[in-house]
């Protein structure tokens, strides 16, 4: 297959499929918790509903200083992203009952991974809010056509929603608020508009800064600027519902990592991960279980992520490919992989390497981020090789579930059902062949500017994958991983919910091994005993209140 034939599969396969960046949840498919927090949420953007579907004036909380904030709070696996699906949809659609249309909600999080996971952009892109990276730039204000740019899309923007808040320091918030104030030429919080941070404070802090609950440095110095700033605008918000009922995991598993989140992790918990999560308990079967290429290990540093990979890639024994990016100008290669929406400036591939997605491609086709695959061949155009650019990677993914790329389709495997002219529908008449789920990936871009107010005249062009035999538990951060799980504690709590994000990826404690073990110090003292989780377990506190507050003004009657 050319560089044309796929250009004109993709166009079939995509017209026979409505693309979809976001799941269609509604308020019928959530949980009770689930349904009430987006029943607040949408009380909050104006388009509540009586029962007999006919819309109502919102509540007003006369204690509520930010009138227009939202926190939805859970621990792992309660549901949070299906409720932000809903809470997308189902506001959108009833504007669109009021006749509203063409309007959009503005989803962001503070890292790439989160982001594409929620289905957003970062806080820091173009397309999310140009939130400044550095502590240089974090008051620049917008001006001129940037400014322009960001009111004009403030005009289809009806509510913001920022995910994974437990990762976004308070600087950072604050400069949120401005940017929604001059995008919406309001000076009420956050430019009056809706907006909601969902999250589990649980999990782990911001890379850089401070959480938004903690008002003292680690030496004790009060904050200022625009920490406090953001601090206090955290603390306004009253509104808050909680999501308790984990729909991830369930019986003891479930109370174990609940315990590990508080830093109340008992002798019983620690006997039970080591008798059934350490290989010196494991047979020597499932010991090798946990060898397959499709065991995704967690590590805490990048450094051991990265060097997993490598290990793994060159064990494969097929030639590495390096495919190194395509910039506009030389200096666009110091864009870093983060700041580039996870494009690499290099790649090592090869064939049968263990590789993910990092970006949506197609919901509808299965083509998600975070689906995994692996390396079947790289397409070249007419006269390049590695380490030139290809023109695609055909990777196969499991989950694929569109039309095959490299089958026949109306012979002898496939036909059209459908009685509609204009819709088509294809139904597998003969057992599938390994190729259907072969899917030609093509380059992806990435355009930025130098500063705020600059025009995005930088640009990284990159294959949107990366290998995936291992991940950071902070990239992990979001996802649920149905696979095996190798997870390597180490000796110490690097940081603030470091082993109960890594280890709540899982759906049961079967999928998981700590290798040789840990120590009980490990799982207990060494974890209730950070300062950080200390200040946090306070702020649960006041969260809970807040809870059972906005719940009775809510749903007492």
């Amino acid at each position: 297959m050319n560089c044309e034939d796929i250009a004109e599969k993709w166009k079939i396969i995509n017209d026979s499929v409505q693309p979809t960046v976001r799941r269609l949840v509604t308020l019928d498919d959530l949980k009770e918790q689930q349904q009430q927090a987006v029943l607040v949420w949408l009380d909050i953007c104006g388009v509540s509903k009586n029962n007999d579907g006919d819309f109502i004036p919102s509540k007003i909380r006369e204690d509520n200083a930010c009138s227009n904030g939202m926190i939805i709070c859970g621990t792992a696996g309660t549901g949070k992203s299906y409720a932000i699906d809903a809470m997308v949809y189902e506001l959108l659609r009833r504007l669109e009952e009021k006749g509203i249309t063409g309007k959009s909600v503005l989803v962001m999080a503070p890292t790439g991974k989160a982001a594409l996971q929620a289905g957003g952009y970062t806080l820091q892109s173009k397309e999310g809010l140009s939130i400044a990276t550095t502590e240089e730039k974090l008051g620049e204000r917008m001006k001129g056509n940037t400014l322009l740019q960001l009111q004009k899309r403030c005009e289809n923007i009806v509510a913001v929603i920022i995910d994974e808040y437990s990762m976004v320091p308070g600087a950072h918030i604050s400069q949120v608020d401005e940017r929604l104030q001059q995008g919406f030429k309001n000076d009420k919080p956050f430019g009056g508009i809706p907006i909601a941070l969902c999250g589990d404070p649980g999990q782990l802090p911001p890379v850089i800064g401070l959480s938004l609950w903690v008002k003292r440095t680690k030496s004790g110095i009060p904050i200022t600027g625009l920490a406090l700033k953001g601090y206090n605008l955290y603390r306004s918000i009253s509104n808050v519902m909680k999501l308790t009922d984990v729909l991830r995991q369930g019986g003891y598993f479930m109370e174990l990592l609940l315990r590990i989140r508080d830093g109340l992790s008992t002798t019983e918990d620690w006997e039970f991960l080591m008798n059934h999560c350490a290989e010196q308990n494991m047979s020597e079967e499932r010991i090798m279980e946990f060898l397959s290429d499709d065991t995704m290990y967690l590590f805490t540093t990048n450094a051991d992520n990265n060097t997993h990979n490598m290990n793994q890639i060159q064990q494969i024994n097929e030639k590495i490919c390096l495919i190194q990016a395509e910039h506009d100008r030389p200096s666009s290669k110091g864009r870093s992989t983060e700041g580039a929406r996870k494009l690499s400036v290099n790649l090592y591939l090869s064939k049968k390497s263990k590789v993910m997605l990092l970006w949506n491609i197609n919901i509808s086709l299965g083509l998600v981020n975070g689906s995994t695959g692996h390396v079947i061949g790289f397409i070249y155009k007419e006269g390049q090789k590695a380490p030139d650019l290809p023109y695609s990677i055909i990777i196969h993914f499991d989950d694929y579930k569109g039309l095959p790329f490299f089958s026949s389709i109306g012979c002898k495997q496939y036909r059209n059902i459908s009685e509609d002219p204009e819709i088509v529908e294809y139904v597998l008449i003969s057992p599938p062949d390994i190729k259907d789920k072969w899917v030609p990936i093509l380059v992806s871009e990435f355009k930025w500017g130098e500063s705020v107010n600059d025009d995005a005249n930088h640009s990284r062009k990159q294959f949107p994958i990366c290998l995936a035999w291992a991940l950071t538990v902070w990239k992990s951060q979001g996802m649920t991983i149905k696979g095996l799980v190798k997870f390597l504690l180490g000796e110490r709590e690097k940081e603030h919910g470091l082993t109960y994000v890594g280890m709540s990826r899982v759906l049961t404690h079967e999928q998981i091994s700590i290798g040789a073990g840990c120590s009980l110090e490990r799982l207990t003292t060494k974890i209730s005993s950070g300062s950080k989780l200390k200040v946090r377990l306070i702020e649960d506190v006041r969260l809970n209140v807040l809870y059972e507050a906005c719940k009775e003004f809510y749903f007492s009657n």
